[in-house]
């Protein structure tokens, strides 16, 4: 006996004697066939053609064709280039522009002139409301010498050796919560020489005499950006 193509019920149902030719597919979106369902069977084989008549399937409309190796369309792969190239030219741009716009690059322009011993001997703690205004208006601070209570809030390896982050107040607070008054500290050179920075941590509370560097500004971890003010160290001692 001959082999006959047999197509499931789920397929269109082909032209009367119709035998696939050399290389072809079935559409895809005609479905797989029912499991089990054998494809070239024994003649006679119009079980599938009988279902068909019946009503009992219906085929979708999709003439049977032979499929056709899909070209490859360069221009594609030149668009995705495109791609590539402009995230990477966007990411130096961006770079570029958060690294010359950082707190230690900030600070370093500001802490420029030299402060005199009796400029720091002469500072004084802050009223309440002196900080208020300070921290309302950070340049206008800029250059004045004063005495601030701080809790260090971040010392680490991403700050860099000689410039803390700390939240400050205008004296020593019952609840290390209160120092609610976000600051950036420089100390020493701003990058490896700040000895009177060594013994100090995150977390740590301690007395600042400190001249204001006036406001910077940086990114925060959720990608917003703050402006806080800014001071030089001149001299700091913890607080118990």
């Amino acid at each position: 006996m001959t082999k006959r193509f047999n197509p499931p019920p789920n397929w269109p149902a082909p032209p009367a004697g119709w035998t696939p030719p050399p290389g072809w597919l079935p559409d895809p979106a005609w479905g797989p066939p029912p499991k089990g369902w054998q494809l070239w069977v024994d003649e006679p084989a119009f079980e599938s053609y009988a279902a068909f008549a019946s009503g009992r399937a219906s085929a979708p409309e999709f003439a049977f064709t032979r499929s056709k190796p899909k070209k490859r369309r360069p221009i594609f792969w030149l668009v995705l280039l495109a791609i590539v190239i402009a995230l990477f030219a966007g990411c130096a741009i961006i770079g570029s522009s958060l690294s010359s716009s950082s707190p230690d690059s900030q600070l370093q322009s500001k802490d420029r002139s030299q402060v005199s011993q009796a400029q720091i001997d002469a500072a004084t703690e802050l009223s309440e409301r002196d900080l208020a205004l300070l921290v309302k208006s950070p340049d206008s601070y800029s250059g004045k010498t004063m005495v601030l209570y701080a809790k260090i809030t971040q010392f680490d390896a991403a700050t860099g050796k000689c410039i803390f982050r700390a939240g400050i107040a205008h004296k020593k607070m019952e609840n290390s919560w209160d120092y609610d008054e976000n600051s950036v500290f420089r100390g020493g050179d701003g990058s490896s020489n700040c000895p009177s920075l060594d013994g100090f941590v995150s977390d740590d509370e301690v007395r600042i005499t400190a001249t204001s560097l006036g406001s910077v500004s940086y990114e925060t971890q959720i990608r917003g950006n703050t402006t806080v003010p800014a001071f030089k160290v001149e001299t700091i001692a913890s607080v118990k």
